[in-house]
Formats: structure tokens, C-alpha cells, sequence
């Protein structure tokens, strides 16, 4: 199954340039709206907040920043993990990406 902490991470690095700035204009496309995101091992819904901070439908979450051209990932009471982003979206768009030697498709979804 499809770790939040696997989910969370795929999420933002789905979601953010490739050459994204160092501040949350990177990932407006979450804001406000939901993130799915699908693998073989899983699914995990995500909720993004420009404040910082990330959450799931199972009500885990955590603490999100970018750096450079990277997104980062704490979630609570783990360690950050970074990874270089992809892309960047917003309500209404799905894709499918690699993701840890497979699959995930990606689906931002208008509202919570």
C-alpha cells in the first residue's frame, strides 16, 4: 500500500516546476483543491496549504517547502525527504509519472 509520507512526495513533485522559485507560488495548483495520487501499491488523497503545511484524508500530514529546484517533504514526526519536482498543474489535470521504479498517476481535482 501506498505509504502517506510515498503519496506526499510524489504529490509535490508532481506538482512543482522543474525550475520552480523558492517560495509557495510553485505549487498554487494544489491550493484549495485535492490531490490524488495513485501507484501500484496504492492510493492517497493529499491537501496542500500555502502555509506550509500538508494533510491526507486519513488525517496524517506534515510540513512542505521548496528548495531550489526541489520540493521537500517532513512529515510529522519523520524526517524530510527532497526530490527533484516535474511538473507544474492544476485543477482538472491527471498524468502519470515515474516514481520509484514504476508508475503513479496524478489527478488534481477542483475543491476538497
Amino acid at each position: 500500500m501506498l505509504t502517506l509520507k510515498e503519496g506526499a512526495l510524489a504529490a509535490a513533485i508532481a506538482l512543482v516546476p522543474v525550475m520552480a522559485l523558492a517560495d509557495d507560488t510553485a505549487m498554487q495548483g494544489a491550493f484549495g483543491n485535492t490531490v490524488k495520487i495513485a501507484t501500484a501499491s496504492g492510493e492517497v488523497t493529499l491537501f496542500f496549504e500555502p502555509d506550509g503545511t500538508y494533510s491526507s484524508s486519513s488525517g496524517a500530514g506534515g510540513l512542505w517547502r521548496i528548495s531550489g529546484e526541489k520540493v521537500c517533504l517532513q512529515p510529522t514526526g519523520g524526517a524530510e525527504e527532497c526530490e527533484i519536482n516535474a511538473k507544474a498543474a492544476g485543477a482538472g489535470d491527471s498524468w502519470q509519472q515515474p516514481y520509484k521504479g514504476g508508475q503513479a498517476t496524478v489527478t488534481i481535482v477542483g475543491g476538497r
